[in-house]
Formats: structure tokens, sequence, C-alpha cells
């Protein structure tokens, strides 16, 4: 997996992220309610903290497994490469016309990771 092809796949799951209906109107519910309500507060930190590190921990231990990229803590691998997209998905919920230039912030990044990380 070359960090063109990591930074094609972010892309693509953040433009699905944006633009579905059902996730982006769900996550911009989960956004403002959860001030109001513990429950959804919980609910927000899972989703949007724990699973996306969860998932992207994985991520980096795939690549690791892979050769891919050296070995290095990959919680912290996974947070220094998740943060980031987090922020800028938040960006692009608050400022759409910038999805554009988001997007190739994105692709810089992942490949800075890759030159600091790769193998």
């Amino acid at each position: 997996m070359t960090a063109e092809n990591v930074a094609k796949l972010i892309q693509g799951q953040m433009r699905y992220i944006l633009h579905d209906p059902h996730i982006s109107k769900g996550r911009k519910m989960l956004m403002i309610e959860q001030f109001r309500n513990a429950e959804l507060a919980e609910l927000q930190t899972k989703q949007n903290y724990g699973d996306v590190l969860n998932y992207f921990t994985g991520m980096m231990r795939f690549l690791i497994r892979e050769g891919t990229l050296r070995n290095a803590d990959t919680e912290i691998m996974a947070a220094q490469f998740s943060s980031p997209i987090t922020v800028w998905i938040n960006l692009c919920d608050r400022e759409s016309e910038r999805e554009d230039e988001v997007m190739e912030l994105v692709r810089k990044h992942v490949m800075q990771f890759f030159e600091i990380y790769q193998k």
C-alpha cells in the first residue's frame, strides 16, 4: 500500500462521511446534542475518538506487519495520523466551500506521514 493509495482511500472516506446524508446529519446532531445529553456525549466520544483511534491503530499495525511502515507506537501513530483528519472534517462541516483545499491538505498530510514513518 503506497502513500498515494492511502491518501486516496482517506479522501474517499472523508467524502463519504461529509456527503452521505444520514452520516452527515447524525454527526452534526451528535455534535450539537452532546452538550445537553450525557448519553449522546458518550456516543460522540466513542464514535469520533475511540472508534477512529481504534480503526487507525489497526491500520498502523497492518502497515507495520506488511513492512510498509517502521515499527513504532501504533496508538501514537494513529493519533498523529487521524487527529488532523478529524479536525478537517469538522472544518468542512462549517465551511463546505473549503473541501477541495482540505482534500489537498489530507494528501500532503498522508505523504508527509509516510515520509516520516515509511520503512
